[in-house]
């Protein structure tokens, strides 16, 4: 009775508000570094613009890992898929050349806005930001444009390397088949993409079972399983083998999967598992 009241009384603000509080936490444990780091002073303010995380930390590690996995070179031609404060774009940008460019675009109008004002003259390569007005019920519930209607803002075959840091997280499976659609279609031949996702399979429903990852996905829901049945673009989570039938039917290839820190045995050092794909 007790657990239900509390999720009744939880549920009762938008999923914005617990995010704001969540972002103010980290704000506020952030403040001795804010004070002593220059680097940070500058980092958009967790309360305001929801990151997730280390800005500049977890921004160099997907930079890395796009390099690692993806192939990133300095003359690519990259999409972000989910750019969100630009915490992935700064260093992207910082390594293109010239030959390059870059375009990100995010479903947050003031995410947006830092970017074009933090990094749009960072890079000596094209640089473009778009705001997407896409539904999406935790972070844009007011959302005008159907997920399954997106069209990413990219001509055809004109993307070398496509990625998506924690976005299919929060992608129910009809945002994910027209995400990974409009990948395809975006993608030049020989092209890339990099996405993170929660990926199921026996062993982690074992591992979940006994209480061995990070994350449970207690509720399942249209052919997944999410963090929230309330406001299940929490966190999803997707089995394997129906992502990668997915992935097919979008007329990719899939080139890996290396699962992440989030659960056992993880086989690479990010912290949700990662899917490499291309355009044959």
């Amino acid at each position: 009775m007790l657990k239900t009241l509390v999720k009744q009384i939880y549920h009762l603000p938008p999923a914005s508000f617990w995010r704001q509080v969540d972002g103010f936490k980290r704000d506020l444990k952030s403040l001795p570094a804010r004070l002593t780091d220059p680097q940070r002073r500058a980092e958009p303010w967790e309360t305001l613009h929801h990151v997730g995380g280390d800005f500049h930390n977890t921004g160099t590690a997907a930079f890395t890992l796009l390099r690692e996995h993806g192939g990133l070179s300095a003359d690519d031609h990259v999409l972000d898929i989910g750019c969100g404060n630009g915490r992935v774009a700064r260093p992207v940008l910082q390594f293109l050349e010239g030959s390059g460019s870059y375009t990100g675009f995010d479903i947050s109008r003031s995410a947006i806005s830092f970017c074009e004002k933090r990094f749009g003259t960072l890079s000596p390569a094209a640089t473009r930001f778009e705001y997407m007005n896409i539904w999406n019920g935790v972070y844009n519930p007011g959302g005008k444009l159907a997920q399954t209607e997106a069209r990413f803002p990219c001509e055809d075959r004109s993307i070398t390397l496509a990625f998506a840091t924690s976005v299919y997280t929060h992608l129910m499976p009809g945002a994910m088949r027209r995400y990974l659609e409009e990948t395809r279609r975006v993608l030049a031949p020989g092209g890339r993409a990099v996405i993170t996702a929660f990926l199921l399979d026996e062993d982690v429903e074992r591992w979940m079972g006994e209480g061995k990852t990070v994350l449970k996905f207690p509720h399942a829901l249209d052919g997944v399983k999410v963090l929230d049945a309330r406001w299940p673009e929490n966190g999803v989570a997707i089995d394997r083998d129906k992502l990668k039938t997915m992935i097919a039917e979008a007329g990719l290839t899939l080139r890996g999967m290396h699962a992440g820190h989030w659960r056992p045995e993880a086989s690479y050092a990010g912290g949700q598992d990662l899917v490499v794909v291309s355009r044959d």
